[in-house]
């Protein structure tokens, strides 16, 4: 009894060092799933940068996981690396020639590096095999615009409003061809039918907009930037593109009050601050700036850039130092943001 009383009290450790050993361990295929997991999830998180550590995990474990590399090539061009996210497209392609979406993007990257002849070649693969392919279509438009040929950049993108009248986007990437080839009324009905389809799209009142004042319809340009700040009365954007269209025409007085109503609905957002600072720097009505108001707007900065939300920006010399002769000749060298939107 004593002799197997001892080997039990031996072997134990040893079969639970087996089975941590064993758990701990994993499959490469657990492992690999795992990751695989992790990747996925820091990517519908946003955390793009983790998500790309994840994901040449598992390509690590097998170099040959197409989906892997897809991923991978996501992730990276949200991160803006597209040098890299270019190359993992084009593995994948590789791994499996028939990633109808892997090939779209390829194909984008291509034609944004003016290699026009293999981005076709893409597209016409996508759409050889799918022909009511949305962004097919939109990729061979893309490619007709980079060889200027607009009537069939046009008649290519027509074709997706047929597949998918509900998206805005189509529209608007239509009255864009019609404005290039200068059939401005053209333009005006499509993002008409953009608004039809929904009455509240930001994006087709803006289009709308721009496109009225390319006419010359002032008028029914600013109607359609007051309709966004009907639309998004407790937004700064919806201020800061009605005070920028004032301050397009010149209506100084008009766009002032716009960008200020704009800083006063977000305090904390940098931006409309930044956005009404450089109103006051370079704008025509910067010699009526009130005391009172940049001292209250440089206080707002102060404050951001304190809690870490204006790392990268730095103060004008000219406001710190002479506040007093901040509108001479003298102060003309402070760089124009591009805030304007016209």
């Amino acid at each position: 009894m004593t002799i197997r009383s001892n080997f039990r009290k031996a072997i134990i450790p040893i079969i639970l060092l087996l089975v941590i050993f064993t758990v701990g361990c994993g499959s490469p295929e657990q492992k690999k799933a795992e990751h695989m997991k992790r990747g996925d999830g820091y990517f519908e998180e946003g955390k793009f940068k983790e998500a790309v550590i994840e994901y040449k995990n598992v390509i690590q474990i097998d170099p040959k996981d197409s989906k892997a590399h897809y991923q991978l090539g996501l992730a990276y061009l949200k991160i803006g690396r597209l040098r890299e996210a270019f190359s993992e497209f084009s593995k994948t392609v590789e791994l499996a020639p028939d990633n109808v979406e892997a090939r779209l993007k390829l194909g984008s990257l291509l034609l944004a590096g003016k290699n026009v002849e293999k981005a076709r070649e893409n597209a016409i693969f996508v759409l050889e095999r799918d022909p009511r392919n949305v962004e097919g279509h939109l990729l061979m438009s893309a490619i007709h615009t980079i060889e200027g040929d607009l009537r069939s950049a046009i008649e290519e993108a027509k074709k997706p409003i047929e597949l998918d009248p509900q998206r805005i986007r189509l529209y608007l990437r239509l009255a864009e061809l019609y404005a290039a080839k200068k059939e401005m009324g053209k333009a005006e009905e499509v993002l008409k039918q953009a608004l039809a389809v929904d009455e509240k799209s930001i994006e087709a009142h803006i289009a709308l907009g721009k496109l009225y004042k390319a006419m010359g319809k002032l008028d029914k340009a600013e109607n359609q930037f007051k309709l966004i700040t009907a639309i998004e009365p407790q937004k700064a954007r919806a201020f800061v593109l009605l005070g920028s269209f004032y301050a397009s025409i010149k209506r100084w007085g008009d766009a002032e009050g716009q960008l200020q109503a704009a800083a006063r609905l977000e305090p904390k957002n940098a931006a409309p601050q930044l956005i009404l600072g450089d109103f006051y720097l370079n704008g025509e009505k910067k010699i009526k700036l009130l005391r009172p108001i940049r001292r209250s707007w440089i206080s707002t900065l102060i404050t951001l850039r304190q809690k870490g939300r204006l790392q990268k920006f730095t103060f004008p010399r000219e406001i710190l130092m002479k506040p007093k002769n901040m509108w001479t000749k003298s102060s003309r060298s402070t760089k124009r943001t591009s805030w304007a939107c016209f």
